[in-house]
C-alpha cells in the first residue's frame, strides 16, 4: 500500500487532524521568516507586530481563497439538478482539507495575538471569541462529513480578505488612498465583500432556514451562533472599510489645502518682496538721473 492509499485510508477526522497539525506548523515558521525578512522597520514594535500578522493572514487567504474556487467549481456538476437538501449535506475531500488547514491557521492566529496584543479590550475579545467559534465550527462539521457546504460558504468570506489584508499592508507600507494600487485594491475588496460576505451570509441564512428539521438542533443552534459571529465581523469590517476611508480622505485633503495655503502665502510673500526690490531700483535709479541733471 503507497503513501496515497495509506492517506486515503485514514478516517476523516485523523485527516483534519495531522492536516491542521501540518497548517499550523506552516503558518508558524512563515511567521518567523517575515519577522526576519521584512523589508520595512518601524519605530513601535507594535506596528512590525502589525505588519507580520497581516502578511501571514494575507498568505493564509490567498491559499483558502484558491482552495474555495476550487472546491465550488468542482462541486457544480454534483449541484446541478439537485435541491437544496443535498447541497446542505454534501462534503468533499477537498472541502475538508480546506476546514483543516483553516483550523491550523485560526490556531496559529489565536496563539500570535494572545501573546502579543491581547489587553481585555472589547476588541480583543471579539477577535479571540470569532477564532474560537470558527475552529470549533470547522473541526464539528469537518469530523462530521457533513454540511461542508454551509461552512465552505462562510470560509469563502477569505476572498475579500485577500484585498482587506493588502490594503491594510500598503497602508502600512506608506501608499496613499489616492494611490492607484491603492485605489484598485479598494475598488476589489468593496465588490468582494457585497460578493461573499453580504451574499454568502443570506445564502447561510437560507441555509439555516432549510436545515429546520433536517439537522440536530444542536447544530442548528451553532450555526445561528455561527451566523451571529460572522455578523459582527462583517459590521466591524464595512467600518473599517468606508468610515477608515473616508477619515483617511478628509484627513489627505485637509494637508493638502493647508499645504496649498502655505505655498500660496509663500508665493504671495515672495512676489511682494520682489516688488519691492523693483520699486527700490527704480527709485535709486531715478535719484540717480536727478542728480546728474
Amino acid at each position: 500500500m503507497g503513501a496515497v492509499d495509506e492517506w486515503q485510508a485514514l478516517s476523516g477526522p485523523a485527516r483534519a487532524t495531522i492536516t491542521a497539525l501540518t497548517s499550523w506548523l506552516f503558518f508558524f515558521v512563515a511567521s518567523l521568516i517575515v519577522d526576519k525578512t521584512s523589508l520595512f522597520q518601524w519605530s513601535t514594535s507594535g506596528r512590525t507586530w502589525i505588519w507580520k500578522n497581516r502578511c501571514i493572514s494575507w498568505l493564509h487567504a490567498l491559499i483558502v481563497s484558491a482552495l474555495t474556487i476550487y472546491c465550488f467549481l468542482s462541486s457544480v456538476p454534483d449541484f446541478w439538478d439537485k435541491d437544496l437538501v443535498f447541497v446542505l449535506h454534501y462534503h468533499s475531500y477537498m472541502m475538508q482539507l480546506t476546514l483543516a488547514l483553516s483550523i491550523g491557521y485560526f490556531f496559529h492566529d489565536l496563539a500570535d495575538n494572545l501573546v502579543y496584543t491581547f489587553n481585555g479590550s472589547l476588541e480583543g475579545i471579539a477577535v479571540l471569541a470569532h477564532h474560537v467559534v470558527a475552529i470549533v465550527m470547522f473541526a464539528l462539521f469537518t469530523g462530521l462529513d457533513h454540511y461542508c457546504t454551509f461552512v465552505m460558504l462562510a470560509i469563502a468570506t477569505e476572498i475579500n480578505s485577500v484585498f482587506l489584508h493588502f490594503r491594510k499592508l500598503l497602508q502600512l507600507a506608506g501608499y496613499e488612498i489616492t494611490d492607484r494600487i491603492y485605489i484598485v485594491n479598494n475598488v476589489l475588496n468593496v465588490l468582494t465583500f457585497i460578493v461573499c460576505r453580504v451574499g454568502g451570509q443570506l445564502y447561510m441564512k437560507y441555509l439555516i432556514v432549510l436545515a429546520t428539521g433536517h439537522a440536530p438542533p444542536v447544530l442548528w443552534i451553532f450555526g445561528l451562533l455561527a451566523m451571529t459571529s460572522l455578523q459582527i465581523v462583517n459590521m466591524a469590517l464595512a467600518n473599517s472599510l468606508f468610515v477608515s476611508d473616508v477619515k483617511r480622505w478628509r484627513k489627505l485633503q485637509q494637508i493638502r489645502r493647508t499645504s496649498t495655503t502655505e505655498e500660496d502665502t509663500k508665493a504671495i510673500s515672495s512676489l511682494t518682496s520682489d516688488s519691492s526690490r523693483l520699486r527700490s531700483v527704480r527709485n535709486g535709479s531715478s535719484n540717480s538721473h536727478h542728480s546728474a541733471e
